[in-house]
């Protein structure tokens, strides 16, 4: 602490004890200036005492640490009114002074934090917390305790009677209807009453007078009918005779039409049927959906031809064994969702009918899955400002992993929790990107990977551990209920693909050896249940059944393989028979994934 700009200088200023002075305020300073003091009366009795202030401050140094944050939390809630770091200050204060009794700074901390506390909620006009926050017994507490206690007052007074009025103006708007109604209605009954008493007094004389008008008439009258009765009886039977050959000619010519009509009808329905079942060889499955749909107009046709038929017919139903045949084949019933614009990324929830889409821009968003291909909105999103690499929703849909583009400093693995709307950084041991994410163990675990390995969380708060593997992950889906073993297609180096058998739990990446003809086409992989088996997809969009068990076929491979018959990009659910074959749909597009 002496200094000088020579030797000379600086064993003067020792001499003389100059110390320089610094601005930072430290507990061992001030202990060190005490000791360094010039009277020596100033300074510490013996070396015992300088060793035990320095144990002191040793053991309450803690104490004065959290003091200090607690002061840097009561800054930033100031800064920001916010209730939360208000009341983590106030916490670390008093763990403080629980931890030292005569820690002073703490103790007028506290005492600052709750008035600072009791200000941000009496800016808010929450009284009541404002006052429970506040101690009578501090003379600093004391004006905004009683001007709390006021302005709870006039609040409570005011909310008082504007209940009061409430009340009174409900009582005479409701005095006020039941007066007027009772009036009105009397009114009306009366002059109801006056209308009906002369109503039936002119009904009586005009009754009168049509009665001896009609006496005189009717004896006529009877004369006239009974002459003309006569003659009507014998028109009827002419007419009646003559209407019914004329419906029975109608009807004949009708029925003709209505055959023909029909005809023609189930002629263009035949020709759609062939034209969808062309175009379907064709693997043209857009036109041939757009015939299918043709045929609604047909049918609805033909139904109102039975509609208008006279006699009672069953109506043909047009979407029979071969309409639905073709529906099949053309993949129509397979639930689908439009993606409105390019995305980098996305993830369809197991348990739930939610789907994660992320795009360039950084964006990340859940929609709900809707039905008939319409186009559905998110309900959630987040936006991190960098591009999304890679994305997985948790089968449950409440959760999710994302990959972003690489930051200096910052984290590329995230979970967002989406119903909280809150994202936490995954612990791992790298700051590069993950192109592959997947949920495992029923949405407890995650597995990630990267070029040339796999890093597996069996927690998802648990440390990543990792599976050395060749090659970049192309697809991964995992075996059994307890989801600790999965069937993976990687990407080599040299342009080939490999099939792996992951072990989550020891750990370990095992090839699935694959036949020559196999190794440059296989697209994706999925092991059955009884584990004895994996069916493997290709390009040209073939399926393969070969063994699991690698030391099954490690001699010959190709005697172990054959191929399933079904040229197809799906695989029903209802699979149980690994050797079964399965009815076929057109597709020739590469399979990208498979699900048993």
């Amino acid at each position: 602490p002496h200094t000088g700009t020579s030797v000379r200088d600086c064993l003067v200023n020792a001499q003389r004890n100059v110390i320089v002075e610094v601005a930072l305020e430290d507990p061992l300073i001030d202990i060190a200036r005490k000791a360094m003091a010039t009277e020596p009366s100033d300074r510490y009795a013996s070396v015992l005492d300088l060793q035990k202030a320095i144990r002191d401050h040793m053991r309450h140094a803690e104490s004065i640490s959290l003091t200090k944050r607690a002061k840097e939390l009561l800054a930033r809630a100031n800064q920001n009114k916010d209730y939360d770091g208000f009341a983590r200050c106030i916490f670390s204060l008093q763990e403080a002074m629980e931890m030292w009794p005569e820690n002073e700074d703490a103790k007028q901390g506290c005492v600052e934090a709750k008035r600072d506390y009791a200000q941000c909620a009496f800016h808010r006009k929450d009284f009541d917390l404002c006052i429970q926050t506040l101690d009578a017994a501090q003379p600093m507490h004391l004006p905004l305790l009683k001007n709390a206690q006021e302005q709870k007052l006039i609040a409570s007074q005011r909310e008082s009677r504007m209940r009061m009025m409430r009340k009174t103006l409900i009582g005479v708007i409701s005095v006020a209807t039941v007066l007027l109604s009772v009036a009105t209605y009397y009114a009306n009954y009366q002059a109801g009453v006056a209308r009906k008493q002369e109503r039936l007094a002119l009904d009586s004389a005009k009754q009168e007078r049509l009665a001896k008008e009609n006496e005189a008439n009717a004896r006529q009258q009877a004369q006239k009918d009974r002459d003309a009765a006569i003659v009507a009886q014998r028109d009827a039977e002419i007419a009646a005779t003559k209407e019914a050959e004329a419906k029975r000619v109608a009807t004949k010519a009708r029925n003709e039409a209505i055959d023909n009509a029909r005809a023609t009808l189930l002629g263009n329905y035949q020709s759609l049927l062939g034209l969808a079942m062309l175009q379907n060889t064709l693997s043209n499955v857009q036109r041939s959906g757009q015939l299918l749909g043709e045929i609604d107009s047909i049918e609805s046709q033909l139904s109102n031809s039975f509609v208008a038929q006279s006699t009672p017919a069953t109506v043909p139903s047009l979407k029979n064994w071969a309409y639905r045949r073709i529906t099949l084949l053309n993949n129509s019933d397979i639930l689908r969702t439009k993606l409105l614009d390019p995305r980098a990324s996305w993830s369809i929830a197991d348990q739930s009918p939610f789907a994660l889409i992320g795009d360039q821009s950084g964006r990340i968003e859940r929609r709900p899955l809707e039905k008939n291909g319409q186009h559905s909105t998110s309900d959630h999103s987040l936006t991190l400002g960098r591009p999304i690499v890679s994305a997985a929703i948790a089968p449950d849909g409440n959760d999710a992993i994302v990959s972003v583009a690489a930051k200096p400093g910052e984290p590329t693995l995230l979970r967002w929790s989406i119903t909280r709307d809150k994202t936490i950084p995954l612990e791992l041991p790298h700051s590069g990107e993950m192109p592959f994410i997947r949920w495992i163990r029923q949405g407890k675990g995650i597995v990630a990977g990267i070029n040339g390995g796999l890093w597996v969380w069996n927690s998802i708060d648990g440390s990543p551990k990792r599976i050395n593997c060749r090659g970049q992950v192309r697809t991964l889906e995992t075996i059994g209920q307890d989801q600790s073993n999965a069937v993976g297609v990687l990407a080599l180096p040299n342009g080939s693909v490999a099939c792996v058998l992951f072990d989550f739990d020891r750990l370990d990446a095992e090839p699935i050896p694959l036949p020559e003809e196999l190794s440059q086409k296989v697209t994706a992989a999925c092991a059955f249940k009884d584990r004895a088996h994996v069916i493997v997809g290709t390009q040209d969009g073939a399926l393969f059944k070969v063994p699991l068990i690698p030391s099954q076929t490690a001699s010959n491979p190709r005697k172990e393989w054959s191929r399933v018959s079904i040229p197809v990009g799906f695989v029903p659910s209802r699979m149980s028979d690994p050797s079964e074959e399965l009815e076929p749909r057109k597709h020739s597009a590469a399979i990208r994934g498979i699900k048993i």
